[in-house]
């Protein structure tokens, strides 16, 4: 755990408790200002806890080996024969996947042997 991620849970619990005490304290005098300490007390350590919990998004890295040269071939459409950019790639499912923008078809990019 990283030691910003501890300070944070410190901080929240320690919120937490104050909030608490003063919640107490409030029922003990009804005083309107201990209440209102209580409750921003509460709230801002139950906002801490929910940024600390929210998950990061998770990037993958995706590392291909080739063992000889490397000469980019045009794609094409297999159903309509027009040429393709290859930003319009996208990996989906891990698989590359190419929506022909002049058709409208979706196809797998594949690479053929050459033998």
């Amino acid at each position: 755990m990283k030691t910003s991620r501890a300070l944070g849970y410190a901080l929240a619990v320690s919120l937490l408790l104050l909030g608490l005490l003063f919640a107490w304290a409030s029922s003990v005098q009804h005083t309107a200002s201990r209440l209102g300490v209580a409750l921003l007390s509460i709230a801002s350590s139950l906002a801490i806890l929910y940024l600390l919990q929210r998950s990061k998004p998770v990037e993958v890295v995706q590392r291909v080996e080739v063992s000889g040269p490397i000469k980019a071939q045009e794609i094409r459409c297999p159903y309509c024969s027009a040429p393709l950019d290859l930003s319009l790639v996208k990996v989906v499912s891990g698989v590359p996947m190419i929506k022909c923008p002049y058709c409208g078809r979706s196809f797998e990019v594949t690479e053929e042997p050459k033998w």
